[in-house]
């Protein structure tokens, strides 16, 4: 019998943030919040919008791998961000988070950040996180040395 790995496991924190794995009906969800001007000025490897053909196969692909979780983070059935590990060429584990705007000045961003870091102690056990954070985003600078990330070097 062989061991499967879940990426289904929600984790409730106390003042009821949840993270839950991406389904297909949040597809539309995340196309929209990659596409809004203030997320792609923050992206590093993509800076123009992405178009739906493409979301769609990515997005598939992602749900499909081993290599890659994205989970929706929630408080009362209410989505208010994404967090997304994956595994890079260079054979890190790349985390990216987006907090939609209303939620933001809220501290949510620690605690889904802190909830991910769980849920990829159990996927990939012992394996290191690496955010990469442009420079000028001093906001999810912020957020990542709060959760223990440490500065490797700039981009």
């Amino acid at each position: 019998m062989g061991s499967i790995k879940l990426k289904t496991m929600p984790i409730k924190s106390l003042n009821k943030v949840s993270l839950r794995p991406a389904v297909d009906l949040d597809m539309k969800l995340l196309f929209l919040w990659v596409n809004r001007p203030e997320n792609l000025a923050s992206k590093i490897e993509t800076s123009t919008p992405i178009i739906w053909a493409d979301h769609i196969k990515w997005f598939k692909l992602c749900l499909e791998s081993d290599h890659c979780a994205i989970w929706i983070a929630e408080k009362r059935n209410h989505a208010l961000g994404q967090v997304r590990v994956e595994r890079h060429k260079d054979g890190d584990l790349h985390i990216d988070i987006y907090v939609d705007s209303p939620h933001r000045v809220l501290g949510i961003g620690t605690e889904i950040l802190n909830l991910a870091k769980e849920n990829v102690k159990q996927l990939w056990p012992g394996e290191p996180l690496v955010a990469r954070v442009k420079k000028n985003n001093t906001s999810s600078l912020k957020l990542f040395q709060k959760c223990g990330f440490k500065f490797r070097s700039e981009i």
